[in-house]
């Protein structure tokens, strides 16, 4: 959704679509297709293919949100965003298409996250090429 500059955004809003990932981020399946969800102060995450790897997270518990990007001359391709907690957990998604550089869900749930919670610490961490 998008907000005035100023105006509170809701927090509440889906993600449907994302896969979820292992930490490596080149070179591995997208197969585990589900939603992203927030709710308040919660985050979770839901897939049909193993609903043993669905998993919620409060807001306090987020340590950083991050998007690894490929370095592109004048703006990086940013194909994955990521969830880092104080314990060290970390969950990364992405376009099932990334390998053909699709990432509007990345940008969508980045930029959804960015206005509903600008006091969260947020990074682009970068890399050479696929």
């Amino acid at each position: 959704p998008a907000a005035v500059a100023g105006a509170p955004v809701e927090r509440k809003s889906e993600f449907a679509g994302l896969s979820r990932v292992s930490r490596k981020l080149f070179g591995k399946s997208t197969k585990d297709v589900g939603k992203l969800v927030v709710d308040g102060e919660t985050i979770s995450w839901y897939q049909s293919e193993d609903p043993e790897d669905n998993f919620s997270l409060y807001l306090k518990n987020i340590k950083e949100i991050f998007n690894t990007c490929i370095l592109r001359p004048g703006e990086n391709l940013c194909l994955e965003f990521g969830i880092v907690t104080y314990t060290g957990d970390e969950y990364r998604f992405r376009d099932p298409g990334w390998k053909n550089g699709e990432h509007k869900l990345v940008t969508e749930a980045t930029t959804y996250f960015r206005q509903a919670f600008p006091n969260l610490f947020f990074t682009q961490r970068a890399e050479s090429k696929l």
